[in-house]
């Protein structure tokens, strides 16, 4: 069993010349290992192999070792699905514009003069930019996901369970950075958002409304 042991692990362990042959030691038979710039380049050249296989298997070829041209991934079809969803999300903010009903969510952002006034002051690229990523994550990726999984026409009249269990996650991050009953408190505008992506699925007009939302909310008239 011991030398089943020992030809298993020199299978996977080649042994090193001078150290576990049966020859006798001479002077420089250990050779110095290679300098780790060259041992990051061999690792990273095998990798991108591995990488290379694996996307020409899932038909998904971003990178060619044989020298893949601009035009061939432009014909991949993630660039196509990218480029069709874009259009897609064109279509759908231009139709959500003529929504009587968006401009009517968009003056119940007044209330948010009747809150206090915040203790620190963002910037307008700041709120924009902070509103267009949470509507990225909380809207595009979680509330999309949960209609796509539960498939329940379980609603509160135009609020779905998705747009609830969103809201939800929603107002429990803000527990960790806000007062409880400000966190507690954005679950509410959170269900406007949710209900603009189930109307319009437009991402640009959540992020519209979320972001006037913040504006009245940091910005007073007085």
């Amino acid at each position: 069993m011991l030398n089943e042991y020992r030809a298993e692990f020199n299978k996977y362990h080649p042994p090193i010349h001078g150290l576990h042959s049966r020859g006798p030691m001479t002077a420089g038979a250990l050779r110095e290992p290679p300098p780790p710039s060259r041992m990051f380049a061999g690792a990273l050249a095998r990798t991108l192999v591995l990488l290379n296989k694996i996307l020409i298997l899932s038909k998904k070829r971003i990178i060619s070792l044989e020298g893949t041209t601009m035009e061939h991934l432009m014909r991949d079809s993630l660039v196509k699905d990218l480029a069709q969803g874009l259009k897609t999300q064109g279509t759908r903010t231009a139709q959500g514009l003529t929504d009587p009903r968006l401009y009517g969510l968009l003056l119940l952002g007044g209330i948010a003069w009747l809150l206090p006034r915040p203790l620190s002051s963002l910037s307008l690229g700041w709120l924009l930019g902070k509103a267009l990523f949470e509507e990225f994550i909380f809207r595009f990726v979680l509330q999309e996901t949960l209609s796509r999984v539960l498939r329940t026409r379980f609603s509160i009249g135009p609020v779905g369970l998705s747009n609830i269990l969103a809201s939800a996650a929603f107002s429990g991050v803000h527990f960790l950075h806000h007062s409880p009953i400000m966190a507690g408190l954005t679950f509410f505008p959170s269900l406007v958002f949710g209900y603009v992506w189930d109307r319009h699925g437009s991402l640009a007009l959540c992020g519209l409304v979320h972001f006037f939302y913040n504006f009245c909310l940091f910005y007073r008239p007085w």
